[in-house]
């Protein structure tokens, strides 16, 4: 009887211990297999989301080589494999006496050339791969497009916030500030030369710390 009793205890004490092991298993075989998805979900996140940039700026001619405009856009990308949701773009175009100094904080202006803190963004969409260009333009007299680079300084800068298509991604923000540096015009052809300014060129997390360090210290 009492060797009966022995194995019934050894037996207890297999069935618990192989219990628990089972158990513990169970648990991290979830959170192994939980932290592979989040892994997985990830790196598909960032090949497949949504990434808008300005890309460029566009000239159009409008009127004659002699007497007419040349008409600037910015020039918006999704180089990224999936759509835009809730996409909001700000684009300022001024033409300007002087370069833009070093630690310059890029306002929002409005059709006046004020400073605006409610900017009205507009609302679009653009496709995976797609482009589009800006609402907002700026018109250069062609008696004027000598004098771009040298005389009078013609910039861009704005920015683009927009989700993509993948439930729990936070709100993404492009930034970007361009500089036309020189405008041609043969016959009834256009083309420009823009460089990135110094600064105002980030996407994300580094726009938030770029925020930061123009931020005047206490």
């Amino acid at each position: 009887m009492a060797q009966i009793e022995k194995a019934i205890t050894i037996a207890s004490i297999v069935t618990a211990v192989a219990t628990a092991v089972i158990a513990a298993a169970t648990i991290f075989y979830t959170v192994y297999s939980q932290g592979q998805w989040d892994v997985a979900k990830r790196q598909l996140v960032s090949v497949q989301r949504a990434f808008v940039l300005a890309n460029k700026i566009v000239a159009q001619p409008i009127g004659t080589p002699q007497n007419g405009i040349v008409r600037l856009r910015v020039q918006w990308e999704n180089s990224g494999n999936t759509p835009t949701r809730e996409l909001a773009t700000y684009v300022n175009l001024p033409l300007l006496r002087e370069a833009i100094p070093r630690g310059y904080n890029f306002p929002d202006l409005d059709n006046k050339g004020k400073q605006t803190q409610s900017p009205l963004a507009i609302h679009g969409f653009i496709p995976p791969h797609g482009i589009i260009v800006s609402t907002a333009y700026l018109d250069v007299p062609v008696v004027s497009v000598p004098d771009v680079g040298s005389k009078v300084r013609v910039y861009s800068w704005g920015w683009a916030q927009y989700r993509d298509i993948f439930a729990d991604t936070p709100l993404h923000l492009t930034r970007f500030c361009f500089e036309v540096t020189q405008i041609l015009i043969q016959g009834t052809n256009v083309s420009l030369t823009a460089a990135q300014c110094d600064e105002n060129n980030c996407t994300d997390e580094e726009c938030v710390e770029a925020t930061r360090r123009r931020q005047p210290q206490s």
